[in-house]
């Protein structure tokens, strides 16, 4: 097999039991670091309660789109609730998160207007400028001087829009938002952030990097988010001063011609909230495994990247068939830890990406350290920049 065959291959891997800091995959057990359930709520008792009595009351599907007869009370009180928590007017539910980021980019930009948006942005961002028909400039990852100077050579546009992730999913790295929205203030631009990888982790309260930035020009953020990762859910949310809701709600066709979220995934999502709100103790201890990861792991050699706060981290390896051999040796001494190549990431940034939970024991995090410096001679010479 070659390099190439190795970087592009991929497999379903069948997961028999569990969906938290344990799993079982193909009859060997092992500590699950590749999760995005960062708080662990995906099998708390209290969320699958609440599941199983939304789907007693609905039914186990929406059976319709939002706008036929899919939005229960349960997606209007948790509309409500995330609005409350991010600090927007109104917010909308999106049956997944894909689903949020392209309805906000199509539904609000037009085909005259132009975008500037982060190198590095999700996929899902992605297709939304395609989809919107605009022109897209990227910036590099997180350059706000070159953002800066595109915003400034732009005055010809119609209207201007930055769309970035504020936690990049592969990177661990956080976006300079508060520095975004001030040159959007300035150019009359609006700004779309993608916060999957931050809703219940980062922000006083878990809304957010953008928790309480929506103030001055609240037209000027639009806040995208997921119930998938850390609050243990499925589907997403657009929350926004309230005509921009109702733009999406009017004219977003991922949003007007899917099924609307199933009802056990919404009253997950609400009971997952008041956990967030009403646990910080969560959010403190997975930054703590976060960092003991991160710590441990340079101290071994190894070149990992993701900034303080992110729930994930990247450990750089270069080739995809070293990024491979490094996941399957891990796995081999009981830790899922998954290799992220191309097409997700360049030929020669392949790495693992490791996401702790907090519901990770102390032992635990200590297991996935060994296993990472059993393998250390995979490390690239010289390490990687």
């Amino acid at each position: 097999m070659t390099i190439n065959d190795v970087s592009m291959q991929r497999r379903l891997r069948l997961i028999e039991r569990g969906a938290g800091p344990t799993i079982r995959r193909e009859g060997k057990d092992l500590l699950n670091f590749a999760s995005n359930d960062y708080l662990g709520l995906a099998t708390d008792p209290r969320v699958v309660e609440a599941a199983a009595q939304a789907g007693a009351r609905f039914g186990t599907g929406a059976t319709a789109s939002s706008l036929v007869v899919g939005y229960t009370t349960l997606h209007e009180a948790l509309a409500e609730r995330i609005a409350s928590l991010v600090g927007a007017e109104a917010a909308i539910i999106t049956p997944t998160g894909f689903a949020a980021n392209m309805a906000a980019v199509s539904a609000l930009v037009m085909r005259e207007d132009l975008i500037f948006a982060d190198a590095l942005n999700h996929a899902s961002l992605v297709d939304g400028c395609q989809m919107s028909g605009a022109r897209t400039r990227y910036y590099r990852h997180r350059d706000t001087d070159r953002l800066a100077t595109l915003l400034s050579r732009a005055d010809r546009a119609r209207r201007r829009f930055i769309v970035s992730d504020s936690v990049f999913s592969m990177d661990g790295t956080i976006a300079p938002v508060q520095r975004m929205i001030e040159l959007a203030d300035r150019h009359g631009a609006t700004v779309v952030i993608d916060e999957a990888h931050a809703t219940g982790v980062l922000g006083a309260n878990g809304g957010g990097v953008c928790e309480g930035l929506m103030t001055g020009e609240p037209s000027r953020l639009v806040h995208v988010g997921t119930l998938s990762k850390a609050l243990g859910s499925q589907g997403g949310f657009i929350a926004a001063v309230r005509e921009t809701i109702d733009r999406v709600v009017s004219g977003a066709r991922p949003f007007l011609y899917s099924t609307a979220l199933a009802p056990p995934a919404a009253g997950a999502a609400l009971a997952s909230l008041t956990i967030v709100q009403q646990e910080p103790q969560r959010r403190k201890r997975l930054h703590e495994h976060v960092t003991h990861l991160r710590t441990g792991l340079m101290d071994q050699g190894w070149t990992v990247i993701g900034d303080a706060g992110a729930p994930l981290m990247a450990v750089l390896l270069g080739d995809p068939a070293r990024a491979v051999d490094a996941a399957l040796r891990l796995e081999r001494s009981g830790i899922c830890v998954p290799a992220i190549r191309p097409p997700t990431v360049k030929p020669g940034a392949c790495r693992l990406r490791v996401s702790p939970m907090a519901t990770h024991t102390t032992e635990q995090i200590a297991q996935a350290l060994a296993a990472f410096a059993e393998i250390a001679d995979l490390q690239p010479p010289g390490g990687m920049q």
